[in-house]
């Protein structure tokens, strides 16, 4: 199921966000649409570093999905933190 899921995920991530949100990228900087002096461009500058975020997130999906394929199985090594047990801690 989980693997569905991936695929399902991989597939619109794929189509809204590398491919629908780079061509609305584009039209908004070629619109004639006015939004104050310099507005128009820093939501252009804003919205491609965030497709810039997408690109790599996207290389991580695929380099967890390759790992599953090659290795039988997958999990979050980006995310992993070594951290000292806190049950002992109390809050006060």
């Amino acid at each position: 199921m989980a693997a569905v899921s991936m695929v399902g995920l991989i597939l619109s991530w794929d189509w809204t966000r590398l491919i629908a949100l780079p061509f609305c990228i584009f039209k908004l900087a070629m619109s004639p649409m006015e939004l104050g002096n310099f507005a128009k461009y820093i939501f252009i500058y804003l919205l491609s570093c965030m497709n810039v975020l997408h690109f790599h997130w996207f290389r991580i999906f695929i380099s967890i999905i390759m790992k599953f394929i090659y290795e039988g199985e997958a999990e979050d090594t980006c995310g992993k933190t070594e951290c000292e047990d806190d049950t002992d801690a109390s809050v006060t």
